[in-house]
């Protein structure tokens, strides 16, 4: 199945963020790249799952991490230098598994995220959906909510 990025939208709300403007997007039209080594990917796609406390140590915030492949930006000094070192991919997903938030350069679950259409993709087709995503955000200090009672 496809994914038809003309019928994503980002939705301007009245609500503010600490440092810039709020949008909502429906979390049906999203799909996101979680960047890993291919161990790893290899390991989330069996689960059906990413982790909020996987069986390796993590690095970084307390949290489920992904790039929204509709509205993110590649930001690699965010997005990859946590991972340790060997052949690193990308994980492609869709959720039915609420965010807490999301802005360009990573989407937050502070839980378990469910995969679903979860697949392997080469750290390069990662990065190039990064680059061609098909909304931007007027300013990288802009926020997403997932959530439907938006202002």
């Amino acid at each position: 199945m496809s994914y038809d990025f003309r019928q994503a939208v980002l939705i301007p709300t009245t609500s503010k963020s600490m440092l810039g403007k709020v949008y909502y997007m429906p979390l049906a039209k999203d799909r996101f790249v979680h960047f890993t080594t291919r161990e790893r990917a290899e390991k989330i796609i069996a689960s059906g799952r990413l982790l909020m406390n996987p069986p390796y140590k993590k690095s970084g915030i307390d949290a489920v991490n992904a790039v929204s492949v509709v509205w993110g930006w590649w930001v690699p000094r965010v997005q990859t230098t946590h991972l340790p070192p060997g052949e690193l991919c990308g994980v492609l997903f869709t959720t039915d598994t609420p965010p807490e938030y999301g802005v360009v350069e990573e989407v937050v679950w502070k839980q378990d995220v469910h995969l679903k259409r979860a697949r392997i993709v080469s750290f390069e087709a990662g990065i190039a959906a990064l680059k061609k995503t098909p909304e931007r955000l007027l300013d990288d200090s802009d926020e997403v909510t997932y959530k439907a009672t938006h202002k």
